[in-house]
């Protein structure tokens, strides 16, 4: 059984270690310099292993989702997931934060609405 679920992930694997790569490299490429994890007042700066594990896991997923059959394949497909990776996150914190925003607008406008109510209420009695 184990042998199985080896055989499985024995490609999505390895695009992942070359999606790491590919990562790593578009790091250094974007920040001219390999920014190292450190940590800040109130978070963590992920630095280059954020993007690390953003390119591996784009690559990871699409090569399982696809299945692609020969090497050739899977590392092309594996280098369009690692490259498309952190757009697709960025369109899902985009998507996400307009909901959010969307939600904070439509509570603040009924907290208004209930307070003006509320002084209406107050300064008629």
């Amino acid at each position: 059984m184990l042998v199985e679920i080896l055989e499985i992930l024995e490609q999505p694997l390895i695009a992942g270690g070359f999606g790491t790569l590919l990562g790593l490299y578009l790091h250094a490429r974007k920040y001219k310099v390999i920014k190292w994890p450190r940590r800040l007042k109130k978070s963590w700066d992920l630095g280059f292993l954020y993007d690390c594990m953003d390119s591996a896991f784009g690559a990871f997923a699409l090569v399982l989702a696809l299945n692609p059959g020969d090497p050739y394949r899977m590392f092309l497909v594996a280098l369009i997931g690692a490259l498309n990776a952190e757009k697709v996150i960025q369109y899902l914190s985009r998507m996400f934060n307009q909901v959010t925003d969307a939600n904070i607008t439509k509570s603040l406008e009924k907290e208004v609405t209930q307070s003006k109510d509320k002084n209406q209420n107050k300064k008629s009695s």
